[in-house]
């Protein structure tokens, strides 16, 4: 199946297409009362893959005049709706929930930071996007490829990976997603596991613990590959979103 494309899906499923913003260029997004439509003009058997994964997807290859066709079968079935189309870049944002990640916010637990005499080496960097979109400009390939990303409307950046950039910021530890400063450490020294299950989190989510107590979780969803093309569009998404202040 090549060529052009449409895939709808429900509404409530619209988190699950984050991870195909950093991947694929092309996608256009849009909403049909409870439906979510994906549209596109050439369907590479990666994208394919990626779109067939999605919960409940329904996949169509688009005629020439707009007609759809199931994917395995010879009928059409209606046609492309006249939706407000956007960009997927657009429509989901690899943000942090603003401000102040506002996740799950102020969650008090029994268990205390302390100052820990034991190094960890830092997997999560706290920084400006505009710093971190002026070392990803330069920087080799190979460093950009190990390393996601997600950004909150007033620029905050939450990179993960390893290495880290070399860059000035806060450092973070993260274990299974629990992350606290480096230079850190929870008392008592429970596993990670007891802390996930309190927080409910999902593969791939973080949660940032600060020292007074306070927990904040960034979905993992929110996330993106860190690629140049990326780094552009959040740039310009940044811009557009200032201009309109």
């Amino acid at each position: 199946m090549t060529g052009p494309w449409a895939c709808r899906l429900p509404v409530s499923a619209a988190s699950s297409v984050g991870g195909l913003r950093g991947r694929f260029v092309g996608i256009r997004a849009g909403e049909e009362d409870t439906s979510l439509w994906l549209h596109g003009e050439e369907l590479s058997v990666d994208l394919h893959q990626a779109l067939r994964a999605l919960p409940d997807a329904e996949l169509f290859s688009v005629l020439p005049d707009r007609q759809l066709l199931r994917l395995g079968q010879l009928v059409p079935q209606g046609r492309v709706p006249a939706l407000h189309w956007q960009p997927l870049q657009e429509y989901i944002r690899p943000t942090l929930p603003s401000p102040g990640l506002a996740g799950r916010l102020n969650e008090r637990i029994v268990l205390s930071l302390v100052r820990s005499s034991c190094e960890a080496e830092p997997n999560l960097l706290l920084l400006p996007f505009s710093e971190f979109a002026l070392w990803c400009e330069t920087a080799p390939e190979f460093r950009l490829k190990p390393l996601r990303f997600a950004v909150r409307d007033d620029g905050l950046t939450i990179v993960q990976g390893h290495p880290l950039p070399p860059l000035p910021g806060t450092r973070w530890v993260a274990e299974q997603g629990v992350a606290v400063a480096a230079g850190l450490r929870w008392e008592p020294s429970v596993k990670a596991e007891l802390l996930v299950d309190m927080w409910e989190l999902e593969p791939g989510d973080v949660c940032l613990w600060f020292e007074e107590g306070s927990v904040e979780c960034i979905p993992g969803e929110q996330f993106v590959a860190c690629q140049r093309s990326a780094i552009r569009a959040t740039r310009d998404e940044l811009m557009s979103s200032e201009a309109k202040r």
